[in-house]
């Protein structure tokens, strides 16, 4: 699984975050830490991140990634995803 940011503004930031699994219901079924990092005005940083939690029974999903920059808000991406049936 890969997050990506990018450094729009024109000040040093140090961004975090999460991405939450989610299940059909939107309930939090497990989440993955995000390492935190600098970035410069204009740089992009790319996380590669491998899922070793729970073990995900069959059925419809949704990683959501959640970054804190240290703004007045955070910003989130989302891709669905689907486990099937062996």
């Amino acid at each position: 699984m890969k997050v990506e940011f990018q450094n729009t503004g024109t000040a040093f930031l140090q961004a975090e975050g999460r991405v939450e699994i989610r299940n059909e219901a939107g309930d939090i079924i497990d989440q993955i830490e995000i390492e935190s990092s600098s970035l410069l005005p204009e740089a992009n940083r790319l996380w590669e991140l491998t899922y070793e939690g729970k073990e995900l029974l069959p059925g419809k999903y949704l990683a959501l990634g959640i970054i804190d920059f240290g703004g007045d808000y955070l910003v989130a991406g989302q891709r669905s995803f689907e486990i099937g049936e062996d």
